[in-house]
């Protein structure tokens, strides 16, 4: 079957409903990978049953995906990354994602979507661990009354670096004080061969070593603690040391990983939505990337160009406690001719 505009053709193969989208000199644009490209799954998702969904395109070596919202990562090109789009308060999930060969696919869902390879992140004891004497088992966790990791309380052996949300967060030693003492954790990690990604999330001071190596050093208001994605390469039957510095301060961390990286997510553009009765998306096309965004704005709607008074600066802070404390910054603007 085959549909065609004066510049898009889309054909879809009557016996194995592959899709292919070619440009009006026949080249093809984006071809759904064959033999798999279509996953429709039943599902059971907060006891509303409904479908999950995948829909995967094949992408040559020098293709680069760019896209999907604002997000705290610090990756330009999305090939070959994998990333979660589900909107929290530093996030703005936009599910467009454009091609530098210039075309771009409007995913319509709103559940829960990945981007890239949908397996979860597992924790740290997915890995074989070792603790900080070589013994199999775990790592060596230390815990200090100070913040300067001097005072030390105990030493337990810990497979899991887990104070990332509010049913984990809690989970101390008897004694220890999250808000003046700290935290390190050492050992070695054991798996197969092959990439794994592995993600840090952390709020106040956060440290990450790998193999000796500081690949980490991060810090975050508690109110607002995110990831950073570091890859490492593993040989089975060798050993990488990880060491973790942590200053909580009452904040969060979590340390997890997912790999080894499989090739097909490599080499692929892969979109995943737990929730689905159908897979819906809009391919758009054009001479360049301005034009596949003028058809996303076709799409969405054209978003009208704020006014001039409020291009300026713009005050934000987490909260006024009272009144006044509103007042004098407003005074504290008007003091120093600052407009608001």
């Amino acid at each position: 079957v085959t549909l065609s505009t004066a510049s898009l053709t889309a054909k879809i193969s009557a016996q194995t409903g592959e899709i292919g989208f070619y440009d009006a000199t026949g080249s093809a644009l984006c071809l759904e990978k064959k033999g798999g490209g279509k996953m429709t799954a039943p599902a059971e998702v907060m006891g509303e049953q409904t479908y999950n969904i995948q829909q995967i395109f094949e992408s040559p070596a020098d293709e680069a995906f760019y896209g999907l919202g604002q997000h705290q990562y610090d990756w330009m090109n999305y090939k070959g990354k994998d990333v979660d789009l589900y909107q929290i308060n530093c996030v703005a999930v936009v599910p467009f994602v454009v091609s530098n060969k210039n075309y771009g696919i409007l995913w319509d869902n709103n559940s829960r979507t990945k981007f890239g390879d949908p397996a979860e992140y597992e924790q740290l004891d997915s890995f074989k661990l070792y603790d900080a004497s070589g013994a199999a088992g775990g790592l060596t966790a230390e815990y200090f009354a100070d913040a300067a990791f001097s005072e030390r309380l105990l030493t337990r052996n810990e497979s899991r670096i887990s104070h990332a949300n509010l049913e984990e967060w809690d989970n101390y030693p008897a004694g220890f004080d999250k808000n003046r003492g700290s935290i390190r954790w050492s050992g070695e990690l054991e798996g197969e061969s092959g990439v794994y990604n592995l993600r840090f999330y952390s709020s106040n001071y956060a440290r990450l070593w790998l193999d000796g190596e500081l690949v980490v050093d991060s810090w975050r208001v508690n109110w607002m603690p995110w990831a950073r994605m570091v890859s490492l390469k593993m040989k089975a039957g060798e050993r990488v040391s990880v060491k973790v510095e942590w200053i909580p301060n009452a904040g969060y961390i979590g340390l997890t990983a997912k790999g080894p990286e499989k090739e097909l997510y490599q080499k692929s553009l892969s979109l995943c939505s737990e929730v689905a009765d159908q897979i819906d998306y809009y391919f758009i096309a054009g001479e360049n990337l301005d034009e596949v965004i003028a058809g996303y704005r076709h799409l969405t709607g054209k978003a009208p160009m704020m006014p001039k008074w409020a291009m300026g600066f713009w005050q934000s802070r987490q909260r006024y406690q009272t009144q006044e404390e509103l007042l004098n910054v407003v005074r504290e603007f008007r003091q120093r001719q600052i407009p608001l």
